[in-house]
């Protein structure tokens, strides 16, 4: 999603839903096929531009943060890219307050990283932590969304609040 910050600035907002989701503690290093995950994507994070803090990538390759260094990874490698007008990034996870397991979901997931709660944990992996935020289905989806938002509202609320 692009946002305009002004009249010369815009914005790729990266927002996913983490609606019921649940994870494991295990390391996903390597995948069912046999893959090195750690191996295609060293370069990326160790990279002198990546968004992501310096330290051993095998950290960041338990879920969900092994998700939230890909999508870290592409929103910062799209705005960099010259043809595009994005200057600046955002990168957003919408959880339902009520997934506390998610939501604090921090060490059994991650041993190497530090944190209290999901947001602060990965948050501490990045070189600017301002570009995360996890955010409550009811900031998304106020109750008094405008007229022109009431269809949306309705159709996020029945999926996701009920």
């Amino acid at each position: 999603m692009r946002v305009t910050l002004d009249d010369k600035t815009f914005a790729l907002l990266v927002i996913e839903w983490k609606y019921l989701e649940s994870y494991g503690g295990k390391s996903v290093t390597r995948s069912l096929s046999g893959t090195d995950r750690v191996a295609i994507y060293r370069a990326l994070i160790e990279a002198a531009d990546s968004p992501i803090a310096s330290g051993e990538p095998r950290r960041l390759f338990y879920e969900p943060y092994y998700q939230l260094a890909r999508q870290t990874l592409l929103a910062a490698r799209a705005v960099a890219d010259p043809d595009t007008p994005e200057s600046e990034w955002l990168h957003v996870d919408v959880i339902p307050e009520p997934n506390v397991a998610l939501r604090h979901r921090v060490k059994s997931a991650a041993p190497l990283l530090s944190g209290n709660t999901l947001e602060e944990t990965w948050r501490s992996a990045l070189k600017a932590p301002e570009r995360y935020r996890v955010l409550g289905q009811s900031a998304v989806v106020p109750v008094d969304a405008p007229g022109k938002w009431r269809g949306w509202r309705r159709f996020l609320r029945a999926r996701y609040l009920t």
